[in-house]
């Protein structure tokens, strides 16, 4: 029996190399990224506060920990009950295919009725009826998560997917000397900068207050939630399409030899895919460190 999750879904149908060295090679990633580890320090400190933990961690990133001041402001009276966070559940796709997936949490509103969390950031428009919300009703991570759980007999009604928009406004570095321009001293004034220069750069602590404030004064730009459904059609037919794709990507395992390029999927997010210097033969695939399972987000799975 071999195992796949979403994100090796995800990886493959981004690019079949990409997948093979990952999955196959089992060569990670030489470091992670800043936007992925502000990712993960975010999430850190979603599960503290779902678990109402007292010592929360917030990120170092003084524009996130200001996201997370707020969001604790704006759901401070959350009225659902936690079930599990970070919960691990696994399916049968095929005969020989099983999925695992992980839960950012489970939960149960004020009607008894049980509903997936999904937490997300963002920097797309997310407001409602938005192009962000309208992908979502094909998304693969939704249907097998409703899957996962009903199979697993917690019968959810679908997901609540949480999603915090992350901070737009730049840290203010001070003005380049060169580019100074002063105001004329006056008897009662003496001169200064001109306003929007700055002789110092901005502070963690004063970029911080600066995104509190913003966040304070627009909160539903920065945060947003929405129930998200499948019927029973539309559930049958993400578990077909589901057998499919781990189909293709365990036979991508069994290859000897190295699957194309997808060009088209080297960039995304605005940065390069991590196997770029692979694939464009700057580096060797043997400088990038050896895994030790194939699966690193999950325990317990290989």
């Amino acid at each position: 029996m071999i195992v796949t999750t979403n994100s090796e879904e995800s990886t493959f149908k981004r690019c079949e190399r990409l997948h093979y060295y990952r999955y196959k090679m089992l060569r990670g990633s030489p470091g992670k990224a800043t936007a992925l580890r502000d990712g993960a320090s975010l999430h850190e400190w979603l599960e503290d506060f779902w678990l109402d933990r007292q010592d929360r961690r917030l990120p170092e990133n003084p524009g996130l920990s200001a996201l997370c001041k707020g969001y604790a402001a704006r759901y401070s009276g959350n009225n659902f009950r936690v079930i599990g966070i970070e919960k691990q559940l696994m399916f049968s796709v095929t005969n020989e295919i099983q999925r695992a997936l992980k839960l950012d949490g489970l939960i149960e509103d004020l009607a008894g009725k049980l509903w997936v969390l999904e937490h997300k950031s963002s920097s797309q428009d997310t407001s409602s009826g938005s192009e962000y919300w309208q992908a979502l009703r094909l998304d693969t991570q939704v249907s097998s998560y409703i899957l996962a759980c009903r199979i697993a007999g917690y019968p959810v009604e679908g997901v609540l997917y949480d999603v915090l928009n992350k901070p737009r406004l730049k840290q203010m570095s001070a003005t380049p000397e060169a580019d100074r321009k002063y105001t004329k001293a006056k008897k009662d004034q003496p001169s200064r900068l001109y306003a929007g220069q700055r002789e110092e750069d901005e502070t963690d602590a004063e970029f911080e207050q600066r995104c509190l404030e913003d966040i304070a004064a627009d909160p539903d730009k920065y945060y947003h939630r929405e129930y998200v459904k499948r019927t029973d059609e539309e559930l049958m037919e993400a578990a077909n399409e589901l057998s499919i794709w781990s189909e293709r990507a365990v036979d991508n395992l069994q290859r000897t030899l190295l699957p194309v390029k997808n060009t088209a999927g080297c960039m995304k997010y605005n940065r390069l895919c991590d196997y770029f210097a692979v694939c464009s033969k700057a580096v060797s695939i043997e400088s990038y460190p050896l895994l030790d399972r194939r699966h690193q987000e999950l325990e317990g799975v290989e």
